[in-house]
């Protein structure tokens, strides 16, 4: 299936700002989680923990941790169900 949205727009300025207070996992992890979005052509992304580890290539601790980190440090929303599933 060819992609008609091949690229996405990516303010470099404002992507460094949001993560300045990040580790490296957690960025690693926005990017992954704006990259899915993209392709989805959604704003939001929901699933497991373990789900959203296999969509950005990283274990469940860290996609938890990068979770803790940015709902704390204001990068995006996050809303948790009580079944465990995760909203962006």
């Amino acid at each position: 299936m060819p992609n008609n949205m091949p690229y996405m727009q990516f303010y470099v300025d404002d992507f460094d700002n949001d993560t300045c207070g990040l580790s490296a996992v957690s960025v690693g992890v926005w990017l992954r989680l704006l990259i899915s979005m993209h392709r989805k052509r959604c704003g939001s992304l929901s699933g497991t923990p373990e789900k959203l580890a296999k969509i950005t290539r990283c274990t469940v601790d860290e996609i938890n941790s990068a979770l803790i980190e940015l709902e704390n440090d204001s990068v995006c929303e996050i809303l948790r169900q009580s079944n465990g599933e995760v909203t962006i």
